[in-house]
């Protein structure tokens, strides 16, 4: 699993503000998560409701909403859990593609690193 930083904008699939977040991509993560008091403030409610099991371990029953995602000057509708404060995670799906397209070298928005514990 590799883990590193990005900066993406997140906003409500139907609003034109986005809000600039630093978010940790996870090639091991199917979804993506942001706290819940950033998607409240951006008026994203949950949709539905799902059990997760967490690499670290546990199960946690966690919202389920629907977000715009910016990244790279492409945009996606996508879910999005609410997750617990300080937790931006961006899940594989949303941003695969844009970054195999970019040179993170070039482009300067690589920052690797190793995280130990819970993510």
């Amino acid at each position: 699993m590799t883990i590193f930083s990005v900066d993406i904008a997140i906003g409500h699939p139907s609003g034109a503000d986005l809000t600039e977040v630093l978010a940790l991509a996870d090639t091991g993560a199917h979804h993506s998560m942001m706290p819940e008091s950033l998607l409240a403030q951006l008026h994203i409610q949950p949709i539905v409701e799902r059990n997760f099991t967490f690499a670290v371990g546990g199960v946690e029953t966690l919202g389920i909403g629907q977000a715009r995602i910016a990244m790279h000057g492409e945009k996606w509708t996508c879910p999005v859990i609410f997750g617990p404060e300080g937790k931006y995670l961006l899940g594989r799906p949303r941003w695969r593609r844009s970054i195999l397209q970019s040179t993170p070298v070039v482009k300067g928005w690589f920052r690797s690193f190793t995280l130990k514990g819970r993510i």
